[in-house]
């Protein structure tokens, strides 16, 4: 398994788990409706077909009576459970994922016949419903598409998790993605040694266990043992500052021909950094700026070798060379998550 293929699975599964999310999201905001509903409220983000029901029996009971607010609530929670209980079967079935998007596409449907009517009679506020349908049916496309991806890579197929995909780079690899020691004291592999074979599936269909806790991070691997330090960003540089590298005491596993990158200048105590690694006898860092958009710095051994502006939705790589050793800080915006890599010589060495 090499590093692009790590980083494919780890957003696929991610994506998975955002459209599962966005699903329970709908359900609560649709038991939340059926309780405003008493208070003359409404809120979006709701199973509209439910809702109505739910609305429905409100004004049966002021034309019918008590018995039919029961029917109409009745048929409203009956529809909810429909959604719900295939949102629980999805944690384990692909199929429950594509009966979601089949259900929700009804829905649509309804909401967007009753919009039509609606706006017949002047009314628009149907409208924004449309539009967060039209977003929950992009998500839930985008889990439907990342679902067959890890189906057709992997056996466990929508069961795998982040901790069986580091468990199967540490197989591979030698390395441990969370913390980049090697497995056993020993060295890495080479970047060459990396490669995506039956044995990775083979070895996750047989393993059980989860070796770190679960979280929404994309993990990566490293090279080395990683010695965290806290730090802080430094508050200038130059922006168009070309990006280099710190001095470094040992050789690198591969090198490139590149020229060593200038000093910038150095760093300070302020701020944090969002990224560490160590890699050829060097302390790499990563610093970013808590704003949305803002300043990237690659320090190495407390200088900083590259400085650019990165954030908000565009990719961006920033890059500093020394001793033959190219590292690049990767910023990453994907689907409303964002990723931070840190590679040495296209080698992932650290990742948040």
């Amino acid at each position: 398994m090499d590093n692009k293929e790590y980083i494919k699975v780890s957003k696929e599964i991610k994506n998975y788990k955002i459209a599962r999310i966005n699903v329970m999201v709908f359900i609560l905001f649709t038991v939340v409706n059926m309780l405003m509903l008493f208070a003359d409220r409404y809120f979006l983000f709701s199973i509209y077909s439910s809702t109505s029901f739910f609305v429905a029996g409100v004004v049966w009971k002021e034309l019918y009576g008590n018995s039919f607010l029961v029917l109409g609530f009745a048929i409203g929670l009956l529809i909810l459970a429909v959604f719900f209980v295939f949102w629980l079967l999805s944690k384990k079935h692909r199929w429950s994922m594509i009966v979601l998007l089949i259900l929700f596409s009804l829905d649509s449907v309804v909401l967007i016949v009753d919009c039509i009517s609606a706006m017949k009679e002047g009314v628009f506020s149907l409208l924004l419903d449309i539009l967060f349908h039209a977003l929950m049916m992009y998500y839930l496309v985008l889990g439907v598409k990342s679902s067959g991806e890890l189906q057709k890579h992997f056996p466990q197929g929508i069961k795998l998790t982040v901790e069986q995909l580091d468990e199967a780079y540490r197989l591979e690899n030698g390395i441990d993605p969370r913390t980049g020691a090697p497995l056993n004291g020993t060295s890495a592999p080479s970047v060459a040694e990396n490669s995506v074979g039956s044995t990775v599936a083979s070895d996750m269909a047989t393993s059980g266990e989860a070796c770190v806790s679960s979280d929404m991070r994309v993990s990566a691997a490293a090279d080395v043992s990683s010695d965290k330090e806290n730090s802080g960003v430094v508050d200038s540089c130059n922006e168009n500052d070309v990006s280099a590298a710190a001095d470094g005491n040992g050789s690198a596993a591969s090198t490139n021909d590149k020229p060593d990158s200038p000093v910038i200048e150095e760093d300070t105590s302020k701020g944090r950094a969002v990224l560490e690694a160590r890699y050829n006898n060097s302390l790499i860092k990563v610093k970013t700026s808590p704003f949305v958009w803002g300043k990237a710095k690659i320090i190495i051994d407390g200088k900083v070798y590259a400085c650019e502006k990165v954030g908000g939705y565009k990719n961006k790589d920033i890059s500093a060379v020394l001793n033959g050793v190219e590292y690049i800080y990767r910023y990453e915006y994907h689907y409303l998550q964002i990723n931070h890599y840190l590679l040495a010589n296209g080698r992932i060495i650290a990742a948040r």
